[in-house]
């Protein structure tokens, strides 16, 4: 998240239609994480279900029991992903407690003497969770959902492992990229195994159920770290044993093997994917290792410029086939929310990492430490969704929520920038649950008006495109964060008088053990510097922020 953690903390969706003869909108509540992948294959649900909805035979008693176990297990392997980073690398290698993936950055950049590479940490797996989420889409859709469900855990979990066994950074952040290509597959799988296993009036509430597993993720990381590989098996298991697989859709049944390979839009996720990657090496390199005017840094950027564009003309071209229709971009209402969403994924994606960096660095707490201090922001996250689901289902309204969630967010994130090593506990806590309150109210609303904007047939297509924007937003600001803190992070070391010259922005070997690599005179201006860089990146919040104050008219009114 994320986090994803933010991650982040990214993601699942499910909505529920209420009829009104007061001619009040037709309400649609979909409620997402930001630490999950999302899933392109969201739909608006209902409360009267189409006649394939009404014959769907639903499991009951201890069948429904156990698939829904095995559910809530599979999205808890995610949940732990994005609240632990390889258990095994900190039980074997440093005897340390396990802890969240923004948590473990400083940690990751001190083992593997990488502090360049700190961006790479969390934008890898948001990269391919946003590049495969269509591509998922298209896969459910085509092939057997309980195989592809399956298959999916089974790559998150070699992804896993890559990452825990890694030695070094280049492996972790491969490991992080098989995860996040995993993980949108299961939150697919969830949401698609959901139609086939509870009645559309109780979705909501049965989503709010397996989503809390967030929450035990959070609270009991460190006692279910150890199980990570059990629990994926478990969910493995219940789910091959006791849940009828759903039948085929019509192009299931019609393509063969080779027809459906060929209508999953391979191409568009490989230009997504090289994309990024070239804007993630320009921004990696820039400045830093090499000077912004050198070849490689223009290359990288001519590079993303290029197939940027390629990218755009082929979802021109292909249309309906594309993996962004741009019929869906002509509405202008969706625009607005589709920026709105990718705006207020920024402003999680980057206070949900850089804050342990705070914790850690400027205040020289561990990592467990670091991830119970961020619990105030995570929490108020993960359930503030809640209170604004409940405005929006009885009410109808969403304009208000938007407002004064975006305004609580700017006003929260204008407040951690002035966080330093002095700042009281209230400071910290109250500063985290005010940013994080303003954006959880909101981050649940595009997937509400974006679907209502748009014609009905074009619900899922709407989903998909909310859930781009929210995997994009991460993506883009936690590169541009790690250019940032690093360069500030520079100028500042280079204005302590006779510190080690060595010791620098790009090159400095540890965020958290600084009393080993930093003489004791020096430290308490390196926390400072720290403290600068840090919060001159969470500036990065501010505007996207503010940028969610747009004023949206109301689908419906």
């Amino acid at each position: 998240m994320d986090l994803a953690h933010v991650q982040n903390v990214q993601d699942h969706a499910l909505a529920q239609n209420h009829a009104s003869t007061t001619k009040k909108i037709t309400t649609a509540v979909i409620d997402t994480s930001t630490t999950l992948a999302e899933t392109p294959t969201a739909t608006i649900i209902s409360d009267d279900a189409p006649p394939q909805e009404q014959a769907t035979i639903y499991p009951t008693g201890w069948r429904f029991i156990l698939v829904t176990l095995g559910i809530m297990a599979s999205v808890l392997v995610v949940a732990l992903d994005n609240y632990i980073i390889c258990m095994y690398q900190y039980d074997i290698r440093k005897k340390s407690p396990n802890s969240t993936p923004a948590t473990a950055i400083p940690r990751l950049a001190t083992d593997f003497h990488s502090i360049n590479l700190t961006g790479w940490y969390g934008s890898a797996y948001f990269l391919t969770i946003m590049a495969f989420q269509p591509a998922h889409g298209q896969i459910f859709t085509f092939f057997s959902v309980t195989l592809a469900f399956l298959g999916s855990i089974i790559l998150f979990e070699i992804g896993s492992i890559i990452s825990a066994a890694a030695p070094d950074p280049i492996v972790f952040i491969f490991g992080r990229l098989i995860c996040g290509a995993a993980a949108g597959g299961i939150w697919c799988g969830v949401l698609t195994l959901v139609a086939h296993v509870c009645p559309p009036k109780k979705r909501y509430l049965y989503v709010s159920v397996v989503t809390s597993m967030y929450g035990v993720a959070s609270a009991a990381g460190p006692l279910l770290g150890g199980g990570f590989t059990a629990i994926g098996f478990l969910s493995f298991v219940m789910i091959i044993l006791f849940l009828q697989p759903p039948e085929l859709s019509e192009l299931g049944k019609t393509l063969t093997v080779k027809q459906k390979l060929l209508r999953i839009d391979w191409l568009g996720t490989f230009l997504l994917i090289t994309a990024f990657t070239c804007f993630f090496l320009a921004a990696q390199w820039g400045g830093t290792t090499y000077r912004w005017s050198n070849s490689r840094v223009w290359g990288c950027i001519l590079g993303f410029i290029l197939q940027v564009t390629a990218f755009v003309y082929l979802q021109v071209r292909f249309q309906d086939r594309a993996m962004i229709p741009t019929r869906a971009l002509q509405n202008f209402e969706a625009l607005l929310c589709l920026l709105f969403q990718l705006f207020i994924s920024m402003v999680i994606g980057i206070q949900i990492y850089y804050l342990p960096i705070y914790f850690q660095s400027v205040r020289g707490h561990s990592a467990a430490s670091s991830g119970v201090l961020t619990l105030p922001y995570i929490m108020t996250l993960l359930l503030s969704p809640m209170a604004s689901g409940a405005y929006i289902t009885t009410s109808g309204h969403y304009i208000p929520v938007m407002w004064i969630g975006a305004s609580l967010a700017v006003a929260g994130s204008v407040l951690l920038t002035t966080l330093d090593a002095n700042s009281t506990t209230a400071q910290y806590a109250g500063y985290q649950v005010l940013a994080a309150l303003g954006a959880g109210v909101v981050q649940q609303i595009p997937f509400t008006a974006v679907p209502l904007a748009l014609p009905p047939a074009d619900v899922a297509t709407a989903s998909a495109l909310v859930s781009f924007c929210n995997s994009l937003g991460p993506v883009i600001v936690l590169t541009l964060g790690n250019i940032l803190f690093t360069n500030v992070l520079g100028q500042k070391l280079e204005e302590i008088a006779g510190l080690n010259g060595n010791i620098t922005g790009s090159k400095i070997s540890g965020l958290v053990d600084l009393g080993s690599l930093v003489p004791p005179q020096f430290l308490g201006d390196v926390r400072h510097a720290l403290a600068v860089a840090l919060s001159r990146t969470l500036l990065l919040a501010i505007p996207a922020a503010a940028l969610c104050k747009e004023d949206f008219k109301q689908p419906g009114l």
